[in-house]
């Protein structure tokens, strides 16, 4: 029986002291009987590959595995206290349990070892993982740094920009306004010097009075004089009773000839210098001023200012043009450098109210869409409010039209609002059917 039930296990397989030690302590727990303090000195030094089946069952019984029905322990031969077959039959029993339980054991052994090297595989597998993650997480610090030291290097080179455009816009203007004041300065030193000039002539002239005053002054003196001596002299009687009765005073006779010659030299003289200083300034005195001696000294001066003054006036007005042109270059210059103010077109508007409102004064705050239109162009919107931005615009300049008209802001709103409401249902059409649906006296101006 016994060699029926185990060769197979003896020809496979030796039992290793580890197994039967096992064994024996799970025999230790499962028996009826009183536990038996386990003989370590017997497992120890037997040779469990060279014992034959008496020294096993011996062993057993030695362990407390195999009980003596007698309870008794000596060292006789098993075959007098046992019968031969129920002996072997419960020996064989036992070892196949004991065989069947190493099975197990090393089943359960297997499949541990089976699961360690799948944890193992799993192990490296997370460790394989996280070496990647390690490397990713350092390449992207690399990058991270990279990108915010270019950042840091393109707001540097913004900053510069930014200064050295400064700089240069305000060079610009300061050139520009030097060139303005030099250019008005000599506008106005060019009139000053006329004025000057003309000053210089009308006292001359009025030096040229005086002394003719002075002149006369001396001649009545003279004439006086001589009036006063005839005054001294005695009447002669006796020629004639009219001419007798009457004093004869000597009067010298007036040249009016000689006061005409004088005063036509003085004008020709007024007239030579006016002539000179008109041709300085670009003016021809022969087409353009009316001959002199017909005209009264005020009026000389007055023509004479309005002549000097026109040439430095167009001058001075092509000028300020040019500045102006160079100071609107400049303008769009800083628009063009300074970076747009964006804005989103309101989406949830029902009414024409606020569509007029974010257009003309803004909304929450922000910007009216007509202001950054004006300084910005297109610049300020974002791509995909173009069509929204090209309907609402139609009820912008409808709006415009109607005020330019002489329409009131709320009245042209109200009226528009009017149109959109349905004849039947008394309920307001969308605001795209009214951008589609402008009234034509909305349409012209």
């Amino acid at each position: 029986m016994w060699h029926n039930n185990n060769p197979s296990s003896n020809s496979n397989r030796s039992p290793s002291r580890t197994s039967i030690s096992f064994i024996t302590n799970e025999q230790d727990t499962t028996t009826s009987s009183p536990p038996h303090e386990p003989n370590s000195g017997i497992l120890e030094e037997t040779d469990f590959a060279s014992i034959t089946l008496n020294d096993f069952i011996k062993i057993l019984f030695n362990l407390g595995i195999l009980n003596n029905n007698n309870n008794n322990n000596n060292n006789t031969d098993l075959s007098e206290n046992f019968d031969s077959n129920d002996r072997l039959e419960h020996i064989s029993e036992c070892v196949n349990g004991v065989l069947e339980k190493i099975n197990q054991m090393e089943t359960d052994i297997h499949s541990t070892r089976i699961e360690l090297d799948n944890s193992k595989n799993d192990i490296e597998i997370i460790n394989s993982e996280l070496l990647e993650s390690k490397n990713f997480i350092r390449q992207s610090l690399e990058e991270l740094k990279q990108t915010k030291y270019e950042s840091n290097q393109l707001r540097v080179e913004v900053e510069s920009f930014k200064k050295e455009s400064s700089e240069k816009l305000s060079l610009i203007r300061t050139k520009l306004d030097l060139l303005l004041q030099v250019f008005t300065g000599s506008c106005t030193g060019s009139t000053n010097d006329n004025i000057s000039q003309r000053q210089e002539l009308g006292l001359q002239e009025e030096d040229r009075v005086e002394e003719i005053g002075h002149e006369k002054e001396s001649q009545q003196q003279q004439q006086q004089q001589i009036d006063e001596e005839l005054l001294n002299v005695p009447v002669v009687e006796g020629e004639g009773e009219g001419e007798g009765s009457s004093s004869s005073i000597y009067h010298p006779p007036h040249d009016e000839e000689e006061d005409n010659k004088e005063q036509q030299h003085r004008q020709a003289q007024q007239q030579a210098a006016l002539a000179q200083e008109l041709s300085e300034t670009g003016v021809s005195a022969s087409t353009r001023v009316e001959p002199i001696a017909q005209l009264s000294q005020q009026a000389q001066y007055t023509q004479y200012n309005q002549f000097t003054q026109q040439q430095p006036q167009q001058q001075l007005a092509q000028a300020v043009q040019a500045v102006q042109a160079v100071q609107a270059s400049m303008g769009e210059i800083e628009q063009d450098t300074e970076e747009p103010y964006r804005y989103a077109l309101l989406k949830q508007i029902t009414s024409i109210r606020q569509i007029w409102d974010e257009y003309a004064y803004g909304l929450n705050g922000e910007p009216s869409i007509k202001s950054l239109q004006m300084k910005f162009k297109t610049k300020w919107r974002y791509p995909e409010d173009a069509s929204t931005f090209k309907r609402r615009k139609r009820i912008y300049k409808a709006i415009e039209i109607a005020m330019m008209n002489g329409m009131t802001e709320e009245k042209a709103i109200s009226e528009l609002e009017n149109h959109r409401l349905a004849k039947e249902g008394n309920y307001r059409r969308s605001l795209q059917w009214l951008c589609d649906n402008i009234p034509d006296k909305f349409k012209g101006v």
